[in-house]
């Protein structure tokens, strides 16, 4: 397996491991919050936006 061939199957793995944690998230009764979801809770108080 050359180099080339190498970057190639990293990029596909990377492309395919987010589409799967897409789904993954996606999925009605998941029980990994959505990015909103987390978002919302963290701009909800003021101490956790003053840390960011």
């Amino acid at each position: 397996m050359t180099s080339r061939e190498m970057v190639i199957a990293g990029y596909i793995a990377f492309i395919a491991i987010g589409v799967l944690m897409w789904f993954i998230f996606r999925a009605p009764n998941s029980p990994v919050s959505t990015v909103s979801a987390l978002i919302d809770r963290i701009m909800h108080h003021r101490t956790t936006r003053l840390a960011i």
